[in-house]
């Protein structure tokens, strides 16, 4: 069997023709799992919305249903006054800082908020 001339090539090529076929087969189910992970990061975003929508009674988030970035006409002004009169609410010393110190703190506190606008893909 050994002494076959073809015994060694057969053998190599079946090896590689079968590590070929588990290399595709992880390829296709590793993008089947990229899939599922963008699709449950979708769906965790979309719950999110629609929970923080909903609860009214929990002070470290913001009622977003009507964010400004998404609003047309003047009230998306009028929205956005509110929050930065909510963030300066919280600590009256907020006023007192320079308008740059101030601005660059109520993006973090929307940030920290969730009334930032992020892509799905960002999310994971």
């Amino acid at each position: 069997m050994l002494e076959d001339a073809l015994f060694v090539p057969v053998v190599v090529a079946v090896i590689a023709v079968v590590n070929l076929v588990l290399l595709i087969l992880l390829l296709r189910l590793s993008s089947q799992v990229s899939h599922l992970c963008a699709l449950v990061a979708a769906r965790a975003e979309l719950a999110s919305e629609r929970g923080m929508g909903e609860r009214s009674d929990r002070s470290d988030r913001l009622d977003l249903s009507a964010r400004p970035e998404q609003s047309d006409g003047p009230d998306a002004s009028v929205d956005a006054t509110k929050w930065f009169e909510a963030f300066l609410a919280e600590d009256p010393q907020r006023r007192a800082l320079p308008k740059n110190e101030q601005f660059a703190a109520f993006r973090r506190w929307r940030s920290e908020k969730g009334m930032n606008w992020k892509s799905p893909s960002r999310s994971v």
